[in-house]
């Protein structure tokens, strides 16, 4: 709990649920204004609307469920930085974009 308190801290957030509030707010408004940017580009809202939900609950929540939830629950007996460090390694493989390029 500490730690966390250490990491809101750092952001500037503190304890205030106020300030978080807000963050949340703030993100989720970006999302929207984005969201609709890609509409009025596009024209298409079926295919916005069904990609945004996909990958915002279907990819995302299959991404944090394991890397977040169950690779931390199998590796309990190592050592905490292994908890945490696997995961996160493993978050960043996953995002990585893999193509035919020759670098």
């Amino acid at each position: 709990m500490a730690q966390k308190k250490k990491i809101c801290a750092g952001y500037g957030l503190g304890d205030s649920q106020e300030k978080k509030k807000i963050l949340v707010i703030a993100i989720s408004a970006i999302l929207l204004v984005m969201s609709i940017a890609a509409i009025v580009k596009t024209g298409d809202i079926l295919l916005i609307v069904l990609n945004l939900l996909f990958y915002l609950v279907v990819v995302a929540f299959a991404e944090e469920f394991i890397l977040r939830g169950v690779c931390p629950f199998l590796l309990r007996g190592f050592p905490k930085f292994v908890i945490y460090l696997l995961p996160s390694v493993l978050l960043g493989c996953i995002s990585l974009r893999i193509t035919d390029s020759k670098c």
